[in-house]
């Protein structure tokens, strides 16, 4: 069976079923599990939809696929073309033995056997700077050896590395992931022991001091090893424990450098993801009804560099770290809303995060940015204590479409109005006031090379408080302007992570794995 798709009642399906040896539309009483025919066709009827009485499928014919809509629907009854169809089929097999030819072969046990390497061209600007790259995949054709990487480099020698390798021989899934990112940053400083020049100020002459440079080079890596494991169709757990390591490497003019691990430590998430979104056409561009929400634990033992030891027991230069050892909490929940015009929606998002030790700013929660609070820039909100809110009201640009723009082709076009509310903070919440924007966005539901699913998102928000930040003497305002934000993906972005699939997660009586 295929093509599912839910009756009005929600007590049946429609599918694609080819019990004759051809595929026609069924309906199936889920309560009974009786089976009712609907069509008979010659090539295939596909992808069946019952809306206000009518039957609307795709039928395969001479002349290829055709949508036809049936006004009246009921059982067909099947004749009997002859007395020889009450003898079952296999009653009708030849019991003699017959003898084969060719070349007996022993079975032996399966080993991953892989399909060709699929490759993704990436194209991207990072911080203003052209980045191409690629991605990487490849799979056994079981799928139970996955493997997808990705590479970016820019003019500046600046790259970007990933890789996740995924093993499903056994009901867990068990996974390894690795990242590491390398930026550059060149800052130019005055030498005051060496004098190029001089100018009057009007005030009398001052010295010009020449310049000297220093070249920084970040390396940032991080490597997870965990276990997925489905627990339901709609409900999953993980655990990973993952270990980073960020590296500062600075040179000098005189070609002397220095490199210094700034940060290091390990960590171990766990976490209870659940996707019970009620399945139909519009679930993932603007789903209507059910929710989908998260809770994660994180034990985390870090270090931060505190200061830098020269001499003593130290050979050169020693780190010395301030430990920042803590507990993290996290939780996330959408719940989504029909409303009376048809195809309208609603939905109502809840996150937040909680830190239970006075931590380094190098590990705050943020509440701003894409994630969160649109209207401020990520950085802009953070602390120990986060907790955002968003309210959304989903509508019908192009509700259904066809549009080939080779090679891409669009299916719906749906508009968005929403209000963010909340913020970042630590220790007491005391007299401050929670951060509120609003918003307009647009959903591009498509196809790219006509097989891979394609989400388009952009967001315009407008911070509606103004507030400063003070860091380092600095001060930053935030608030009173438009920020604007533009997602493509395979689906539509969220904060509220869903349960990772697993190819075993069917809860039916015949899994293998049950």
């Amino acid at each position: 069976m295929r093509d599912p798709s839910w009756t009005a009642d929600g007590q049946s399906l429609y599918v694609s079923y080819d019990e004759s040896g051809i595929a026609n539309i069924y309906r199936l009483t889920l309560d009974t599990e009786e089976l009712e025919q609907l069509t008979v066709v010659l090539g295939g009827a596909l992808y069946p939809e019952y809306r206000d009485g009518k039957l609307a499928y795709s039928d395969f014919c001479g002349d290829g696929f055709r949508v036809c809509v049936a006004d009246s629907i009921s059982p067909v009854r099947m004749p009997r073309r002859s007395l020889d169809d009450a003898e079952s089929y296999m009653a009708k097999i030849p019991t003699e033995d017959v003898a084969l030819r060719g070349t007996a072969r022993n079975a032996d046990p399966y080993r991953p056997r892989f399909e060709s390497l699929y490759w993704f061209p990436r194209i991207a600007f990072d911080y203003k700077k052209f980045k191409p790259g690629t991605y990487l995949v490849l799979n056994d054709v079981l799928d139970k050896v996955t493997f997808i990487g990705g590479a970016a480099i820019n003019a500046d020698r600046e790259y970007d590395l990933y890789g996740l390798a995924e093993y499903k021989e056994f009901y867990p899934t068990i996974f390894a992931e690795y990242f590491n990112v390398q930026r550059r940053l060149t800052s130019y400083f005055a030498d005051s022991s060496r004098i190029v020049g001089e100018e009057d100020d009007g005030r009398g002459p001052i010295p010009i001091f020449d310049q000297y440079r220093i070249r920084y080079r970040y390396n940032l890596n991080e490597i997870s090893v965990g276990l997925g494991l489905p627990l339901t169709e709609t409900m999953n757990v993980k655990t990973r424990a993952t270990y980073d390591q960020y590296v500062a490497h600075n040179r000098f003019d005189d070609e002397s450098s220095v490199s210094l691990t700034y940060f290091r430590g390990w960590s171990w998430k766990s976490g209870y993801y659940f996707d019970a979104r009620r399945p139909g056409m519009l679930t993932e561009i603007s789903p209507s009804s059910g929710y989908r929400g998260f809770v994660e634990y994180t034990r985390a033992n870090h270090d931060f560099i505190k200061d830098i030891e020269i001499g003593g027991d130290a050979v050169g230069l020693r780190e010395i770290y301030d430990p920042n050892n803590y507990n993290l909490f996290e939780a996330g929940l959408e719940k989504y809303f029909k409303l009376p015009l048809k195809s309208h929606s609603a939905e109502l998002r809840l996150r937040g995060g909680y830190i239970d030790e006075n931590v380094d700013p190098f590990f705050h929660q943020y509440a701003g940015g894409l994630p969160g609070m649109r209207g401020y820039s990520f950085y802009s909100l953070g602390g120990t204590r986060t907790a955002v809110g968003t309210l959304t009201y989903r509508f019908p640009l192009v509700a259904r479409a066809a549009v080939g723009l080779w090679p891409l082709s669009i299916n719906r076009v749906f508009g968005s109005i929403f209000a963010d509310f909340g913020d970042a903070w630590t220790g007491d919440y005391g007299d401050r006031s929670p951060k509120k924007d609003i918003g307009a966005g647009l959903r591009m539901q498509l196809h790219s090379f006509y097989a891979y699913p394609t989400a388009i998102s952009f967001d315009v928000a407008y911070g509606l408080d103004e507030f400063d930040v003070v860091e380092d003497n600095v001060t930053t305002s935030y608030g009173d302007e438009l920020r604007y934000y533009l997602t493509v993906l395979f689906d539509f972005y969220t904060p509220i992570i869903p349960p990772a699939r697993h190819p075993s997660s069917c809860a039916c009586a015949v899994c293998a794995h049950r």
